[in-house]
């Protein structure tokens, strides 16, 4: 392995703190091989389980997404009863929740993943705090020697560690 510049060795631990301005070069690396996908030497890929992210610290997970679907179901079922009696009413219900479970699930988890790649990848601070929860893995793939893929996953991986083996060169530059 190549020298690693002393200025750029992260902190010890996936929770340590770095102030000297290092993390965030570390991160618009990170992010910058995540968009362009491909970088010289490998792959870098991220992958996101959406079921262990949605929760109620999680930054990309928002209530209201959900709120809206038991809305539609209670409205559904009340002009339902109101309209005709309570068989119309529990009828509309079952409707709109077979709808919720083939199109809202997915509608919520590309919501998600949009907020994910649209907040949490451009703030540093959203992303340390989403990486103490479980559900991101970050992979790389190396083209020329072969070797198996590199994974590092939050919460016990230390992303910082990570960008520094497979993304930055000696120098402390992204390759």
């Amino acid at each position: 392995m190549d020298p690693i510049d002393d200025r750029l060795v992260p902190p010890s631990g996936p929770d340590a703190d770095d102030e000297t301005g290092n993390e965030k070069e570390l991160f618009r690396a990170m992010n910058s091989a995540i968009t362009a996908g491909q970088v010289s030497g490998g792959q870098l890929s991220l992958a996101l389980d959406l079921k262990r992210l949605d929760h109620i610290d999680s930054s990309i997970a928002v209530q209201a997404d959900s709120n809206r679907w038991i809305a539609g179901i209670m409205i559904a079922a009340i002009a339902g009863y109101f309209l005709r009696n309570w068989q119309t009413g529990a009828g509309a219900s079952a409707m709109i929740l077979s709808i919720y479970l083939v199109f809202g699930r997915g509608w919520i988890q590309r919501r998600m993943k949009a907020r994910f790649h649209k907040t949490v990848l451009t703030d540093i601070d959203a992303f340390k705090k989403l990486w103490k929860l479980k559900g991101i893995t970050l992979s790389f793939r190396h083209d020329t020697d072969g070797t198996k893929d590199a994974v590092c996953t939050s919460p016990n991986g230390d992303w910082r560690r990570f960008v520094l083996d497979h993304l930055m060169d000696g120098s402390g530059t992204p390759d």
